[in-house]
């Protein structure tokens, strides 16, 4: 009796054994779903709404929504990369390791329009060195004036 137990309690570990071990999932095999830019943020950004222009008082959310094929597989470990650029010199960088769960898998980061100033500006996300999702963006420094004036 003691042996079938042990034979099944094994049997469930090399069942179970290669989801758990499978490791990581390739950056090749995400794919983005959604990339939006927003000045909504925090508790208000579930009703965010794309817009690729913002003033200067502004704080830009940059949202990147990622999945995979095999949704029962976790993501596993990877090193994110987020860098905001004005023209072409790279103006801010963040650095983070991650540990992705199932998808969808949500990332989102912001910076402040003062940071940057007027002029035209991208976000990028890297996902261990590969490049994932771009999105490029105005800021003014004054409201566009009414269309009723």
């Amino acid at each position: 009796m003691r042996r079938i137990q042990r034979f099944l309690c094994w049997s469930c570990c090399f069942l179970l054994l290669p989801s758990t071990l499978a490791g990581a999932v390739d950056v090749a095999e995400m794919r983005v779903v959604s990339s939006v830019l927003s000045d909504l943020g925090g508790e208000e950004r579930v009703k965010r709404v794309d817009k690729d222009s913002f003033l200067i008082e502004d704080s830009i959310y940059h949202f990147v929504t990622l999945t995979w094929d095999d949704v029962r597989k976790n993501g596993g470990k990877h090193k994110l990369i987020r860098r905001w650029y004005t023209g072409d010199k790279l103006v801010a960088e963040s650095k983070r390791k991650f540990y992705l769960g199932r998808p969808p898998q949500e990332f989102w980061g912001y910076i402040r329009a003062t940071m940057v100033g007027p002029g035209e500006h991208k976000s990028e996300l890297y996902i261990d060195n590969q490049l994932i999702d771009t999105r490029e963006f105005s800021i003014t420094d004054q409201a566009a004036p009414d269309e009723d004036e």
